[in-house]
């Protein structure tokens, strides 16, 4: 999956996709992300301290880099993360020197990667494009000759980068319109990429596939954790006897009050049947994740009714 997002980094015509690297900041993490840094852009520097607090300082950053790599982020506000997910989709900006404005427009893009002890991605449209990776500290400390050797091991990686990234661009039509990646949201790109680096690799694709959604199961479970309603719907539903519950807005506020998790991680419990309805509608993806279906019935208001029932050939 990281050899498929590198090759990503590098297409200007891929859906972008966030890279996060969880754990310890241990010497190996480090060096993890600065081979990577290093690897596919070696002209800027190898860590931002600081993510920048608005859109504007997003982009006068975006300008210095083709990768923006981040160190130790404890937290994100969803302005940063728009911020953060406007520039890797691309946006025109208007080129300047220190002096003076030129009139004219660029486009700019660019790759994101960050590490963090826990994953900070909470807005959804950035968490759709976001792919985490957890890394631990099982190898037992760093080689001796480590530093040593990570200038020949950049440019073997660069070498063989190179062959896997002309094999995605030469064998790209076979897969581009390849309809089981959508379902996968903005990772969907991503997809395409690894069935072709697989198969650049010699290796059976079902592998990345297995990766993928283990993957994405991590990343589900986080959101479930992160979404106190959707997590009291799921262990409800877990409780009833027949999985089906159908209910008034109104009386699902007192269904669900005695499944809240405690504490609640993000503090946003809805206390009246307008605020949990919207909280239903926010759910509604995640849940069928979980193979959980919430739908809305005849009315709205207080008395509006939603069911939820188990589906059991999906449930994971």
């Amino acid at each position: 999956m990281v050899i498929a997002w590198m090759v990503m980094a590098w297409r200007s015509d891929s859906a972008p996709v966030l890279l996060e690297l969880l754990g310890e900041p241990t010497p190996e993490l480090i060096d993890s992300q600065k081979m990577l840094k290093t690897v596919i852009d070696p002209a800027s520097s190898l860590f931002e301290i600081e993510v920048p607090k608005s859109i504007k300082q997003v982009d006068i950053r975006a300008q210095c880099h083709y990768l923006m790599s981040f160190h130790r982020v404890d937290s994100l506000s969803k302005t940063q993360q728009k911020g953060l997910l406007s520039i890797m989709q691309g946006k025109a900006m208007e080129w300047r020197t220190k002096t003076k404005r030129s009139g004219v427009d660029l486009s700019v893009r660019c790759a994101v990667m960050l590490n963090s002890s826990e994953s900070v991605v909470t807005y959804a449209p950035l968490s759709d494009a976001t792919l985490s990776i957890e890394l631990d500290d099982a190898g037992g400390g760093k080689s001796q000759n480590a530093v040593e050797d990570r200038s020949m091991a950049e440019r073997t990686i660069i070498h063989g980068l190179l062959q896997i990234f002309g094999y995605v661009n030469q064998f790209w039509s076979h897969v581009e319109n390849d309809r089981q990646c959508d379902r996968y949201g903005g990772l969907r790109d991503l997809c395409r990429i690894g069935v072709l680096v697989a198969d650049a690799l010699g290796r059976d694709t079902a592998e990345f596939w297995q990766q993928l959604d283990a993957n994405q199961q991590s990343r589900r479970d986080y959101e479930l954790e992160e979404n106190p309603v959707a997590m009291a719907v799921k262990r409800l539903i877990d409780a009833s006897e027949d999985g089906r519950i159908e209910a008034t807005v109104k009386d699902w506020l007192v269904l669900l009050d005695g499944y809240r998790p405690e504490p609640d991680p993000s503090g946003s419990w809805p206390v009246t049947s307008r605020g949990l309805a919207a909280k239903f509608k926010q759910s509604r993806a995640l849940l069928a994740t979980f193979g959980v279906q919430l739908v809305p019935l005849e009315k709205r208001g207080p008395y509006g009714r939603w069911r939820a029932s188990c589906d059991a050939s999906r449930q994971k």
